[in-house]
């Protein structure tokens, strides 16, 4: 070991961190915090597969304070809070990663249906209207927004959204479902040819043709 050379860089490193920080120091304190990112991210994960959703929430946190800019961290906490049914907890979460990336359609999305979940209708129909400007072809954000307009009371707003999925992907039968219902307030006759339709889809759950088949009883003797 040569020690004056040691010695000449601790030297130089004392004179830097005093003019603001030692380069390689600071990188062994980036490389640290990455790791420690990694770690409870996979930690997470282990949480996760062992449905202990507070512990993955846990680990989250615990990235959020190491990277409170990682988009994907306060994502991962929403997922969690979600399962946990703590719904306007997960909602601040997926809202702190729109901050940080607004135009990026899972947290949109995810913020939409939990918002919903929250029976916050009008919050929700907001940010889903969002989600489906950014993924336009998916069926998905415009079947979600349809059910959040219809529980905000606005039918013809949310049969225009749930048409739209079934533009986007025909063979959608929920947002063929959600169709139906919606119908049964604007237009009972066309509400009924939906049904006929749910009813008849191959991939029909069992419970959904049951629906179907009252639904239309109750339209029949309606009439």
């Amino acid at each position: 070991m040569n020690l004056a050379n040691t010695a000449l860089k601790l030297s130089a490193c004392t004179a830097v961190l005093a003019a603001g920080g030692c380069y390689w120091l600071i990188g062994g304190e980036e490389h640290r915090r990455k790791q420690e990112i990694a770690e409870h991210t996979k930690m997470a994960e282990i949480h996760e597969l062992a449905a202990n959703y507070e512990g993955a929430a846990d680990e989250y946190r615990a990235v959020i304070e190491l990277a409170p800019q990682l988009a994907e961290a306060y994502m991962g906490l929403g997922n969690n809070l979600n399962r946990l049914s703590r719904y306007d907890e997960a909602a601040e979460a997926y809202r702190k990663a729109v901050e940080l990336e607004p135009k990026v359609y899972g947290f949109r999305f995810n913020l939409g249906v939990t918002l919903a979940r929250a029976e916050k209708y009008e919050e929700a129909a907001a940010e889903l209207k969002v989600a489906a400007t950014l993924e336009p072809e998916k069926a998905e954000p415009f079947v979600y927004l349809g059910s959040a307009l219809r529980s905000a009371g606005d039918y013809e707003s949310a049969a225009a959204a749930l048409a739209r999925a079934l533009v986007n992907e025909p063979g959608n039968t929920l947002a063929r479902l959600n169709l139906a219902l919606t119908l049964e307030d604007l237009d009972p006759a066309r509400a009924a040819h939906e049904w006929r339709k749910v009813r008849d889809a191959p991939d029909a759950l069992p419970a959904w043709r049951e629906m179907a088949e009252e639904r239309l009883a109750d339209l029949t003797r309606e009439k």
